[in-house]
């Protein structure tokens, strides 16, 4: 059985918080397509739920394999780092149809429709994610956004292993080539219970973590950290 400190432990954790506080529901490492690197069920759930006559008409041109055939088309245009943040943030034509790929937090909340295209945005939390189809190694956590990849973690438990055990597992043991760690994925999260550290850009020995801590005292330099609520991704 997993012990009260271990690393199983603490992405149960982390998870638990995410999804009863934050608003991430978890899927199983099944539901995340190796090949395509999305994870598909979300996506679908989004479009169903906020353009539902763009899927009428994928529907129409592509048949029942509309879904797969819209996947193949997103995941062949995250050719480079940067193409995630354009792809949620332009959307993607796809066999003649616009697509919105994701709704960013409105300004205010005077528009009621605005509000609920928002709120349709399915955020998810995976652990363990086989996220290459080429051997079997794993990331802790995959977070995605509306199926397509936006983040990812490796935990330790802050006791026999920490934040910098995570650092140089990314360091040493990720391919800083791979497909979903450099074209998909936007940021790198190496933590403990205690420590956050994050990266944009693997490079192997060269790459460069910067602290991502929220503080447990900020009055304090000891307990100080760079991260408040507000920088929160909206």
């Amino acid at each position: 059985m997993p012990g009260p400190h271990d690393e199983q432990t603490f992405e149960s954790a982390v998870v638990h918080e995410m999804t009863t506080r934050s608003g991430w529901q978890e899927r199983s490492a099944g539901d995340y397509d190796r090949q395509l690197r999305l994870v598909p069920p979300d996506l679908e759930a989004f479009l169903t739920a906020t353009q539902p006559d763009a899927v009428d008409k994928l529907v129409e041109r592509l048949g029942d394999s509309w879904l797969r055939k819209t996947c193949e088309v997103l995941a062949k245009s995250l050719k480079r780092p940067g193409d995630t943040l354009k792809l949620l943030r332009r959307g993607k034509n796809v066999h003649g149809v616009p697509l919105r790929l994701a709704f960013f937090k409105p300004t205010h909340g005077l528009n009621p429709d605005v509000v609920a295209r928002y709120e349709a945005n399915v955020l998810t939390v995976i652990r363990q994610v086989p996220y290459s189809p080429d051997h079997g190694r794993t990331v802790d956590l995959g977070l995605f956004v509306n199926g397509v990849p936006v983040a990812d973690a490796e935990l330790k438990n802050g006791t026999d292993q920490q934040v910098p055990d995570a650092v140089d597992q990314y360091m040493r043991d990720r391919d800083p080539r791979d497909a979903f760690l450099s074209r998909r994925s936007v940021v790198h999260f190496a933590a403990d219970p205690h420590l956050v550290m994050m990266t944009t850009q693997l490079a192997g020995g060269d790459t460069v973590f910067l602290p991502f801590n929220r503080g447990s005292d900020t009055s304090t330099e000891a307990g100080a950290g760079n991260w408040q609520p507000d920088d929160a991704l909206h």
